[in-house]
């Protein structure tokens, strides 16, 4: 048997599998209607922060946010900065389509690593038949 102890150097935590988008290419598209009970079975603010802290205390030092889209949670911010706080070299994987003043305010306070935003086409019209957002490459650039 191997003796060696092994540590989760990384990690990565979806905090939801809901998306704004309906990308006709995406594996996890869900209806909208299935977002009340995909809502209630997504962990909780507290819950993700110690989960966090679990993993920390693991010797986890590299953590990735995504989702479906992170930002749809409306305690996104919360979680990040309760996240982030435990020194973690974190990162951000979203659609960029939700930001709005408290988010960006809350990642200048607290800044990723690294962002990696998923582009879906260089237009709106593109957006609109790809992804079924009308203002989707505005709202992401």
């Amino acid at each position: 048997m191997n003796s060696i102890k092994r540590y989760p150097v990384n990690g990565t935590f979806e905090l939801t599998v809901r998306c704004n988008l309906d990308c006709k290419m995406c594996l996890f598209r869900h209806k909208d209607e299935e977002n009340p009970t995909l809502r209630k079975n997504e962990l909780t603010t507290s819950q993700w922060i110690d989960m966090a802290r679990q993993i920390a205390d693991a010797g986890c030092v590299e953590l990735l946010i995504t989702g479906g889209e992170p930002m749809l949670r409306e305690d996104f911010c919360e979680i990040w900065e309760g996240i982030y706080k435990q020194g973690f070299i974190i990162q951000l994987y979203t659609n960029a389509t939700l930001v709005n003043d408290k988010i960006m305010e809350t990642l200048r306070k607290y800044p990723p690593h690294r962002i990696g935003i998923t582009i879906y086409g260089a237009s709106n019209e593109v957006y609109e038949r790809t992804c079924g957002h009308k203002h989707g490459f505005d709202l992401a650039m």
